[in-house]
Parts: C-alpha cells; structure tokens; sequence
C-alpha cells in the first residue's frame, strides 16, 4: 500500500490532482439528472430570440467512490463549507415536494448559535429574497407544478407548494438518485463513536442527520485512506455536499465551540496534502463560461491556461476573530473597490474595504443592502418586493460590466451574467440583499469571470481574469504560487464595510425605468446565452443564512 501511495504520488506531481466536476443545470436538486437536457428552451419570435423561463440552478457535481466496495456516490462541490456528507443507502428519505430549495451546500458564514433559533448575525429574515409566499415562489411553484414556462408577471399568489417536504421515509429513491454509500456492507468503514451525531440544517428547513466515521474515498485515480465524513441515514435533502473549505468551518468546530466539544479533522485537502499525494494543500478552480458543461478543480497544482494577465496574491482575512476564532475560518478576501463601467464611462459604486466571501456553492451574489441599492440604481434596476429582488430590463451588452478590485488586479463581469431571466424582457439582478451584514459573498455569477488558487496552508489566494479555453499548462504548486505575484496592497486589509462611496452620476444601462411586472415590450436586443440562469434557486432566505446544529 505505502509504494502505491508513493507512486501515486509521483504520478500526482507532475500533473496535480484534478477534481472534474460536471456542472448540472436543474429545476431544482430533486430534479438533478446529468442525461436530462436541462438546456433552456429558445424560441424565435417576431425576429426577437426569446428563453421560457426554465427556473435552473446551477451545481458543480463530482462522484466519489466510497468504501471497500466503491460504491459511486455524486456530491456537491462547496468551497463554502469544510465537512464532506454523504447519502446512507438504507435512510430515512423524506422526498422533497415542490420546496424553494437552498443552494446547493451548507454556506457557512457567521455562526452565532449552537442552539438552534437564531440566523447568523447581520441577516433577518425580512430581507430574504424569495420567500416563502411571495409572488415569485408561488409563480415558480406553478409553473413547475404545470411544466409550462413562468411568466414572471403574476403579482399575486398564496404562495402554496412553494414550501414543506411531502413524501415517504425509505419508499423514496429521491435522496439517492445520486448514489448511497452502503456503510454496512463495507468493512472498511469505522463509525466515529466518540463524535456527536451529526445534524445540519438549513434555513429553509431542509435538513441532514446521521453519524460520523472513517472510509476510503476514491476520485481521478486516487484514493484518500481512512477519511472522516459524515453519513446521513435520515435527510429531506436530495443530495451530499463536498466541502473543501478551511478546517476551522467544519462544523465539529465552528459549531460545537458553546458546547465545549469542538474539535478539528482533517477534511480532504488536509488528507490529500498528508498523505503526500499533493505537496501543498492548495487547489486551482476553474467554472468555466455560462454555457460550460464541465469544471475543474486542480489540487496541489495551477493551470496557466485558464488565466489572462498575472495571478495577484491577496489573504485571506480573518473577520472572526471578535467570536474567539484565532485563525479565519472561511475563504475571505478584501474588496477594494466596484464599480460599473458602461458606455465608456465609469461609475463608483463602492470603495473602502468589503470583506468578500469566495462560494462555489452560492448561485447567486449577496451585497449588503445599502451597497447593493448603489449597484441597482447604477444598472437602473428597481426593487420590487413582490419579488424580493431588483428588477431590470435584459440586456445582452457585455461591454456593460461590473469591476470588482482586490488590491489592483480588476476582475470584470458582464452585466448579462449577473441577470435571471423573469420573462421575456425583465430580469432580475442576480446581486441580492443581505440585510446589514458587513460583507459580501461572491458566489457562481462572479467566479466564473476569474481563476482562482487557494492557498489554505498560506492563507492566501491568487487570482486573474479567466481565459475559456481547453488549452492547458499545469504547473504543480510546492511552495509558493508560480508566477504569482503579492498585490501591492498586500498588508492593507483595513475593513471599512459601512462605507458606500457616492456616485458621481446615476447610470442606467437602459434607457427609462425598468418595467413593471408583466408589462413592457420586447427590447429588441435578443437574449443572451448569459442569462440562462436560474430564476427557482433564488432562496428562501439569503444563501449565507444557514444555521447548523450539532
């Protein structure tokens, strides 16, 4: 075993370890299918190209083998959470019913509790975008109740079927459509008799309980020995989550500190650093463009394909410390400034220091409230409360973009790519409300616009602006990040999150207010592949509203 574990090693080190991950596009995870075509329906209609609204959300999902059986068992990747969980193969299913489900992992922002009632501190659930009776969960819940397309015009709406899990214990297969670890038949798994039983919740009441213990876990041609995960054997969840975050997220630790029972493991960039398949626990993510089928995330090793320009390396920050966390315990970096540029002007939204959160698992973006009614009012977007979200006319424009600094190195995403298609020429703006929180969270719709390498042994990451390209040239990452460069503001992670600079103008990247719902005419710009974006995963609370409880 130790001399194929050497030569796995080597084989590792001259290429890194890459995760490939299929990215999955679903009405919602019940209806995650990889052989489904889940592509939106385009339609030519007077001279306009025009999307049904198809209510997607977007997953990254891997398979694992687990067990001395191996059994294939699909998880969500989540560089927002730190703990892997997977499906039992004799539990306890309640299928999920029509249900405005959470994105996809357990985000872990701010944890204030270990009891059990209170949202994480800053969020209230007055600004939860999309909420359980609103206009647009109940039009959703209708429209994939019907199969046909939502318009996004009703007002109205109880809201009925949006919510609550319908459905039978073991006589569903809906939590295992992914594959289940038979726990019982492997005799290399060993239960963690000494750990709390597991529970995690979620903020829209979806849950995921179990035990801890030990396996083999196999991926891309490596097996991780004797790896600490977690086993649920009751969930009205319909799939597990890997999460590859930092150790200190795990929720042995983050949750379980009240209760005088905290405790850190290794989680699988640990293992595979300690194990010596890769040399560093560092990992590159690549999401690729909006209509990419496949992802990458390349463990111990960067690629310099996949990048435009020079990587900048900024730290991570550690915006806990006043909870008693000495070291950070989410991927955090400093946002130096936004701003919009369009039709060759630009246009400060923000300047001054933004804690901002780096999520694979979050579809969508979440600004604090006075921050993101800067950015709408910008893009000439209106808030309507029916929807809980800010409401635009579509644009196809991508020299419309939104520039986000991180100590000199600019990342820029197109407009088009932070709209959710409502109708046939409203949108929403995928940047939501997160109530008086401090900080930002920059989920799916801004990182598919960079590359990124975390550095979670450094606590560092480096970042540029992504290249789509199959092209590749993997260089493995032993020390420091090849080629990467320190920012010049490197030391200065002064946080001034209350500070909203004021615009010199007001642009609106359209001309008059945007529509109200169900009104207005075609724009006549087309639809662009962008905005194939995912109307049903907007949450029933914020992303980063998540509580868990050990």
């Amino acid at each position: 075993m130790k001399l194929a574990l050497l030569l796995l090693a080597s084989t590792v080190a001259a290429q890194g370890l890459a995760l490939n991950f299929d990215i999955v596009r679903a009405n919602d995870r019940a209806s995650i299918d990889r052989d489904s075509d889940h592509t939106p329906r385009m339609v030519k209609r007077d001279g306009l190209l025009d999307m049904t609204l198809t209510n997607q959300q977007t997953y990254y999902m891997v398979d694992l083998e687990i067990g001395l059986n191996k059994d294939k068992v699909g998880v969500l990747v989540d560089t927002g959470s730190s703990d892997l969980w997977v499906m039992a193969a004799d539990l306890r299913c309640l299928a999920p019913s029509l249900q405005l489900k959470r994105e996809a992992k357990n985000v872990l922002v701010t944890v204030v509790t270990v009891t059990g009632t209170e949202m994480p501190s800053g969020f209230s659930p007055g600004d939860a975008p999309f909420r359980s009776g609103s206009a647009v969960a109940s039009a959703v819940a209708s429209a994939v109740a019907s199969g046909s397309p939502g318009s996004g015009s009703s007002g109205s709406g109880s809201g009925s079927g949006s919510s609550g899990s319908s459905g039978s214990n073991s006589g569903s297969n809906e939590c295992t459509k992914q594959g289940a670890f038979n726990y019982e038949s492997s005799s290399s798994f060993n239960a963690n008799s000494s750990a709390p039983d597991f529970l995690i919740r979620y903020a829209d009441g979806t849950y995921a309980a179990g035990e801890w213990g030990h396996d083999d876990v196999a991926f891309a041609n490596a097996t991780i020995n004797d790896l600490s995960f977690a086993v649920a054997t009751n969930t009205s969840s319909n799939i597990g989550v890997l999460g590859i975050g930092l150790p200190g997220l795990e929720v042995t630790y983050s949750n379980a500190r009240r209760a005088g029972a905290a405790y850190q493991y290794e989680n699988l960039p640990v293992k595979l650093k300690n194990q010596g398949i890769i040399d560093k626990n560092v990992y590159s993510i690549y999401l690729g463009n909006a209509n990419a089928k496949s992802g990458s995330i390349l463990f111990g090793a960067v690629d310099h394909a996949k990048y435009s320009g020079t990587l900048t390396t900024v730290p991570i920050i550690n915006t806990q410390s006043g909870l008693g966390f000495d070291s950070p315990i989410r991927i955090e970096v400093v946002v130096n400034g936004i701003a919009v540029n369009a039709s060759g002007d630009q246009f400060t939204i923000a300047s001054g220091g933004y804690g901002a959160i780096l999520d694979t698992g979050s579809t969508l973006s979440y600004f604090p409230t006075a921050l993101a009614e800067r950015l709408a009012d910008t893009l000439g977007a209106r808030y309507d409360p029916r929807y809980g979200a800010y409401l635009m006319s579509c644009t196809n424009d991508m020299n419309n973009v939104v520039t986000y600094t991180f100590s000199g190195q600019n990342i820029l995403v197109p407009v088009p790519n932070l709209q959710i298609q409502l109708s046939r020429s409203i949108c929403a703006l995928g940047v939501m409300r997160s109530g008086s929180a401090g900080y930002l969270l920059l989920g799916d719709n801004f990182l598919r616009s960079a590359y990124l390498v975390f550095d979670l042994d450094d606590l560092e990451v480096s970042l540029a602006p992504a290249k789509y390209t199959l092209d590749t040239n993997i260089e493995v990452i032993s020390s420091a990040v090849p080629s990467a460069t320190k920012a010049a503001g490197y030391s200065s992670t002064e946080l001034r999150s209350g500070l909203v600079a004021p615009a010199s103008r007001t642009a609106s990247l359209r001309s008059g207010a945007p529509p109200r719902s169900g009104s207005g005419s075609s724009s006549g710009s087309g639809l662009s592949a962008a905005t194939k974006t995912y109307a049903y995963m907007l949450p029933l609370f914020v992303a980063i509203g998540f509580v868990a409880f050990i």
